[in-house]
Order: C-alpha cells, then sequence, then structure tokens
C-alpha cells in the first residue's frame, strides 16, 4: 500500500490554487443552473454508511483532487444530460439530475471546507511563530535582567558572606522558564526584604546601588511576563469549526458520490456507446477502471479492517 498523505492537506492546495478557483466558479454556475437537491437527499444517499466508513476513504486523498475532478466530470455529465434524448436517459441508470444536483452541492461545501481548514492552520502558524518569538524576548530580557540583578545585590551585600549566600539562593538557574521565573520572584523577595532591614549599612549600599523597590516590582513583572509568554507559546486553543476530520469526511462524502455517477455513465457507456464515459484524471487512481472491482465503492469493514476505496488496490499518495 502506498503511503497516506500527510495530516495536512493544504500543503498541496497552494499548487493547485489557480485551478482550485476556475473549479470553485465552474461548480457554483453547474449549481444555479441546476439548482438545489431534494431534502434529505444526502441523508437517502449517506444510509448505512458510518462516519469512520467516510473517513476512512477520505484520507486516502486530497481534497483539491476531488474538487478539480468533480468540476470537470459534472460539467460533462450536465452538458451530455441536457442534449440527451429520452432514450439515452434511460440508460443512464444510477444517475439522475437530482443525483448531480447533490453531488454538485457537496464538492462545493468540500471545497469551503478545504479552504476554511487552510486558512485557520496559516492563521494558527503564525499566531504560534508570534507567542514563540515573544516567548524567546520574554525569556531573553528576564535573563539579562536576572543577571544584572545577581551584579548588583552581591555588590550591595558587600563583604558579608552571609548575605552573599542569600543572593545565590535566590539566583537559581534558567534551565526552564518556570525556574528563570522563580529565580526572579526570590530575587525580588530579597531586595524587599533587605530594603526592610535594619541593617542601616546594607540599606545604604543599596541606595548607592540604586536598588529600590520599583526595581523589585521590575524583577517580579518580568517573572511574570516570562510565565505568560511561555503559556501562550505552549497552549493552542482547539477550534471545533473546521477539523481535519471532517474534511476528510467531507472527502469521503464526494468518493461516495461520484463513484456513483462514474459508474451510471460507464454501465449505460457499455450498453450504448453514444453515451460518453466520464474520466477521472486528478483522482484516476482512486477510480481506476482496470478491475473487476466497482471503482470508488465504499464497502463495509471486513474481517476486522476498516473500509478502503476499490480500485486499482492502491491507497492515493501525495504525489
Amino acid at each position: 500500500m502506498a503511503t497516506k498523505k500527510t495530516s495536512s492537506k493544504e500543503a498541496h492546495h497552494a499548487t493547485l490554487d489557480g485551478e482550485d478557483e476556475d473549479a470553485t466558479h465552474a461548480l457554483e454556475l453547474l449549481a444555479g443552473k441546476i439548482g438545489e437537491p431534494p431534502r434529505s437527499s444526502l441523508q437517502a444517499i449517506l444510509a448505512g454508511t458510518t462516519d469512520a466508513d467516510l473517513v476512512s476513504v477520505g484520507k486516502t486523498i486530497l481534497s483539491s483532487r476531488i474538487v478539480t475532478d468533480a468540476a470537470r466530470i459534472y460539467r460533462k455529465a450536465w452538458d451530455f444530460y441536457q442534449e440527451a434524448s429520452d432514450e439515452q436517459r434511460k440508460r443512464l441508470r444510477g444517475f439522475s439530475k437530482p443525483l448531480l444536483a447533490v453531488a454538485v452541492q457537496q464538492a462545493l461545501a468540500l471545497e469551503q471546507l478545504d479552504r476554511k481548514l487552510a486558512a485557520k492552520s496559516t492563521s494558527a502558524g503564525v499566531a504560534r511563530a508570534a507567542h514563540e518569538k515573544a516567548a524567546e524576548a520574554a525569556q531573553s530580557r528576564a535573563i539579562e535582567l536576572r543577571d544584572q540583578a545577581y551584579d548588583a545585590l552581591r555588590d550591595a551585600a558587600g563583604r558579608d558572606e552571609g548575605l552573599r549566600a542569600q543572593v545565590d539562593a535566590a539566583f537559581g538557574t534558567a534551565t526552564t522558564s518556570e525556574t528563570l521565573a522563580r529565580g526572579l520572584e526570590q530575587t525580588a523577595k530579597l531586595l524587599r526584604a533587605w530594603l526592610g532591614s535594619d541593617d542601616e549599612a546594607l540599606t545604604a549600599r543599596l541606595g548607592l546601588a540604586n536598588l529600590d523597590d520599583s526595581y523589585a516590582k521590575e524583577l517580579a513583572t518580568a517573572a511574570k511576563d516570562v510565565r505568560n509568554a511561555a503559556a501562550n507559546a505552549t497552549n493552542r486553543p482547539a477550534d471545533g469549526k473546521v477539523t481535519q476530520g471532517a474534511l476528510d469526511r467531507a472527502d469521503g462524502i464526494n468518493v461516495l458520490i461520484m463513484g456513483q455517477i462514474l459508474r451510471a455513465f460507464e454501465g449505460a457507456h457499455g450498453i450504448d456507446p453514444t453515451i460518453p464515459r466520464l474520466v477521472p484524471i486528478s483522482t484516476r487512481r482512486l477510480f481506476n477502471r482496470k478491475t473487476k472491482k466497482k471503482a470508488g465503492e465504499i464497502q463495509p469493514p471486513q474481517n476486522g479492517n476498516g473500509p478502503q476505496p476499490t480500485g486499482d488496490g492502491e491507497t492515493l499518495s501525495d504525489g
């Protein structure tokens, strides 16, 4: 089995962007000509098919490939159907105008989902990069401030080894954002304690070193900034409106419907050669006719294995 596509389908989106725009326009024009499908049509088509079935197939094909083929295939189907004689239409068992309306509707819905997920991914990437940059800046500034405070407080401690030991204990490490923040907080706490000391020599040295309560506040604020920036860089709020799973399911729906339309025209062509065959291009591996299996048919799980799109037996790779 070939490799599965990556979880981010939008990686391929850019290479087909112009093609997608043309496909979307063609599908919108078709939708306007064919009209809305009857209500509950999609529910009827999906009856007996689970979301797991649809997602399993959807994972094997890029959304942009489906949309590209859908625009071309459905346009050809509609062009023929409009000019077809009553006898030719009767030969098209498995196909109808309402079915084509559902197909076009679902292809457009898929294209919209694909674009939304791509935009969401891009937006999340930009935000993540900004948060990571902010975290790096906050950590860098905090380390510089901590090192400055260490030297200044060590000098203010004078020759008192006990006071110097307090500075060393408060200093801590910067191995993580949390240990850095904790060191800054402890240093700020130590400075406040010294500022309130009865040791006149110590308080005099603090004054000479320009170490006051505002500096203690600055150290505490830097600690808070480090924690907040680290949390923003780590936490990524989930947006359940558009997910990869939803996109894979939509892919599966489109594969199911497209497969039925392809089979209908293929069967009718075998009986009446004046009826054209609809040949997939972007999705050709999925709908390969060089097999006795029915192209694109979603089958129920067998022997505990998930369903696979029937065709040439391959799972479509990103290539």
